[in-house]
């Protein structure tokens, strides 16, 4: 709560009106009734916050063959919830359909055949998409803070957001 606290005021200084959030749990949520309560929650606590979010990446374990029991269907209604760890092929796309995923994160680390071929199957099948592209990393520039940068990017829409609250 306290971050979107601190992010509306700083957004405001800066004239900026309009942002959103994108939450990456990266596997952490034991199971789906856990990332439910967790929606739940937060909307209840934060509501004008909790509208600003774009997508959920990956709440619960990547290995959707072996976590059947992760199935988005009524998570999906609170927010939208894409795969990205899961992600290894067009086939893992496809099950995280079935099993209620809105739709997927696709990042260019991945490979770029990987990347034409789930974007294709993305598109032909209406499966929601956003891109992610990634500058290489290093360890950390000279204050000890990560170097790199990320943006992410709606396919279709032409939508921008940032895995950071920063305005469009």
């Amino acid at each position: 709560m306290h971050i979107d606290k601190v992010t509306t005021q700083t957004q405001e200084k800066c004239g900026v009106k309009d942002w959103s959030y994108v939450l990456d749990f990266n596997e952490k949520c034991p199971n789906v009734d856990y990332f439910i309560q967790f929606c739940r929650q937060l909307k209840e606590k934060m509501p004008i916050g909790y509208q600003r979010i774009k997508y959920t990446e990956q709440p619960t374990a990547r290995d959707l063959r072996a976590h059947p029991e992760n199935d988005m269907h009524e998570a999906a209604k609170l927010c939208p919830v894409v795969i990205d760890e899961s992600l290894i092929d067009v086939e893992s796309l496809l099950l995280a359909r079935k099993l209620g995923w809105t739709g997927a994160a696709v990042k260019s680390p991945k490979g770029l055949t990987h990347m034409i071929l789930v974007v294709g199957c993305g598109k032909g099948e209406d499966i929601p998409l956003w891109w992610r592209y990634e500058l290489p990393r290093r360890r950390a520039d000279s204050d000890g803070q990560p170097a790199g940068a990320r943006a992410d990017h709606h396919v279709g829409g032409g939508e921008c957001t940032s895995v950071f609250a920063t305005g469009e």
